[in-house]
């Protein structure tokens, strides 16, 4: 009984050994077969391709031509031919070329680039490509010639502006009442560029204000070029309150043709984007500067005609909830100083009926990244020296200055400097000079 259990395990352990062994193999041969299938061929190394070809019909003229990839080199003008030949230049902006010159708006014009320029990778236009294009019409437009808003006497209250396309365009001033300053200014931005459209200015400006002038003007436009045109305001504005001059076009006023195919919503985008201009003016010849230091606000009045500062100015320093926080008078330096900084929203400065306005937010510039805390001297004094230049030459002179600063905020006239200066080596060259003046 044994012997036949002896053989019968035997013959079990050596039908368990053999099956393992033909999966094995299987399993090997299926492993190879999916290597097969798997491998790809390598592939084919593209030449450099040209993505676009566009007009622009702007201030300059230009064809943009766009390639797939960054060229190679800076002379690039013995790979481009335009016809019919017209004077231009070209600039390359990494994957641009830029050809700017004196193309004709309508004209048809054909634009050949060579084959074998290349890539920073090096690789070349396979074939020449060439390609028709044309100028459009430029789209009529409307800007200020200035981003002021201060409009002083000297300049006859004339308002200038640039067109182009442009026959007719209607004007219309609004006054912001003298007591209603603090409630416009709240959502108000003050901006010269133009865009100043929003609804505290179109859908509520009734609350605050009236229009008192509208009409329109004819200009004398020529063709795809900007024309300046000068409005005097005359008696319309005066120096109380701020004003808004708003300058408009509709479709009959503009000498434009719209390409075949423009919807009417492209018509009335075009004419909402392009077709109205604004600013805030105030009527004066006082300009405001503030810095602020420490706990302190120090307003300083300028006269931008004679650019020189201007005393006996009456200033106001507002809060946000039209208060008057502060107020005084500028001294002989066109300064004064605000103690009280909290909640302030702006400076009105006036001179008989001459007023001036300083929003804190429109005007605050930014200096994050950049040391200009300063030193404040609290006590004694503290002097900052500066060359006029940092390296010099052997027979060079040099220019020294300094600026000094005591707690006082003023010295005596002919106040003494005594001055060390020293070589390079640390021996004195300059000892104990007293400077009276």
């Amino acid at each position: 009984m044994k012997k036949i259990l002896y053989i019968f395990l035997l013959l079990m352990m050596i039908g368990c050994g053999k099956e393992p062994e033909t999966e094995k193999t299987v399993e090997k041969s299926q492993n190879v077969v999916e290597q097969t299938i798997k491998e790809e061929k390598p592939q084919e190394i593209k030449g450099l391709e040209i993505v676009s070809i566009k007009t622009n019909s702007d201030d300059e003229p230009r064809i943009d031509i766009e390639f797939s990839q960054e060229l190679e080199g800076e002379n690039l003008d013995a790979f481009i031919k335009i016809s019919p030949e017209t004077s231009y230049k070209i600039l390359k902006d990494k994957n641009r070329i830029l050809v700017i010159g004196n193309f004709k708006i309508g004209e048809v014009y054909d634009v050949e680039i060579l084959k074998n320029i290349k890539d920073k990778n090096g690789r070349v236009l396979k074939e020449n490509y060439k390609k028709n294009v044309s100028f459009r019409e430029i789209e009529p437009k409307l800007s200020f010639s200035s981003d002021g808003i201060i409009l002083p006497s000297i300049n006859n209250k004339k308002i200038a502006f640039k067109s182009i396309n442009v026959k007719k365009v209607s004007v219309k001033i609004k006054k912001i009442y003298e007591n209603n300053t603090t409630q416009f200014l709240q959502n108000f931005v003050f901006k010269g560029n133009g865009n100043i459209f929003d609804y505290n200015v179109e859908g509520e400006f009734y609350k605050v204000g009236d229009t008192v002038f509208e009409k329109d003007y004819d200009i004398n436009s020529e063709k795809n070029i900007w024309k300046q045109t000068e409005i005097e305001l005359g008696n319309l504005v005066d120096h109380k309150g701020i004003f808004i001059v708003e300058i408009s076009f509709d479709e009959n006023g503009i000498d434009y043709v719209f390409p075949d195919g423009t919807e009417s919503w492209q018509k009335y985008e075009l004419l909402r984007n392009n077709g109205k201009i604004g600013k805030a003016i105030l009527l004066s010849s006082m300009g405001i500067a503030a810095q602020k230091e420490n706990d302190k606000t120090v307003v300083t009045v300028m006269d931008i005609i004679k650019n020189e500062p201007v005393k006996d100015v009456k200033v106001k320093l507002v809060t946000n909830n039209n208060q008057t926080a502060e107020e005084g008078t500028t001294d002989s330096r066109g300064e004064f100083i605000f103690n009280k900084c909290e909640n302030m929203m702006y400076v009105l400065a006036e001179r008989g009926e001459e007023k001036s306005i300083l929003k804190f937010s429109d005007t605050e510039l930014f200096y994050d990244g950049f040391a200009v805390d300063g030193v404040y001297a609290d006590k004694g004094i503290k002097t900052f020296i500066y060359t006029d230049r940092g390296i010099y030459r052997p027979g060079d002179t040099v220019y020294i200055s300094f600026i000094a600063r005591n707690d006082k905020e003023s010295f005596p006239e002919n106040h003494p400097i005594k001055i060390n200066v020293y070589s390079p080596r640390g021996k004195k060259f300059i000892e104990n000079k007293i400077i009276n003046n």
